[in-house]
Formats: C-alpha cells, sequence, structure tokens
C-alpha cells in the first residue's frame, strides 16, 4: 500500500529540485554565432526554470545576466549536454 502526499509529474519533479540554470561563457566565446546556436538550445527545452548567463570577461570580471522569460528551460541531462555542445564541457550549472 502506497500513499501519497504530494504528487507531481516528472516535468515538475525536474524543475522542483532547481531554482536556475547558470551558463558560464567566456567573452572569447560569446560570438554571435555561438549565442544563436545556444538561443536554439534553450528553446529545444522549454520549462519553468530561468536562465542566467555568466560572461566571464578575461578573467578580470563576470556580469551575470538573466535570459528572457521565453527561455526558460527544463532542467535535465540532456539540456546540459545540448548546452555544452555549444559551449564546452562544465559551462552549466545547475542550482
Amino acid at each position: 500500500r502506497i500513499k501519497a502526499t504530494k504528487v507531481l509529474s516528472l516535468a515538475a519533479l525536474m524543475v522542483s529540485g532547481y531554482s536556475k540554470v547558470t551558463i558560464q561563457v567566456s567573452s572569447d566565446a560569446a560570438s554571435s554565432h555561438t549565442l544563436l546556436k545556444l538561443r536554439e538550445v534553450l528553446h529545444r527545452h522549454p520549462g519553468a526554470c530561468p536562465v542566467y548567463l555568466a560572461l566571464t570577461i578575461q578573467e578580470h570580471s563576470e556580469s551575470i545576466i538573466a535570459v528572457g522569460p521565453e527561455l526558460r528551460v527544463l532542467p535535465n541531462t540532456g539540456l546540459v549536454g545540448d548546452i555544452e555542445g555549444v559551449i564546452g564541457k562544465g559551462a552549466v550549472s545547475l542550482q
């Protein structure tokens, strides 16, 4: 016998553990072509989790940029793999 106090869909469960997705991008790697490819990736993984870009400028400073609400995502391994395919391994932080 199973007794549940709360039932969530798998998609809701994936998002419930994370409050944001942060993508580390160096200013050198942030070409318009790369950012357009990143936008396409985010569009392929729609969800409710906000996305932030952590833009590092030649290792001297970092700016955090909130991506618009139309590009919120569902954080999962597919999203991480797709982003890392565009930006590089270790670029994604799920928090």
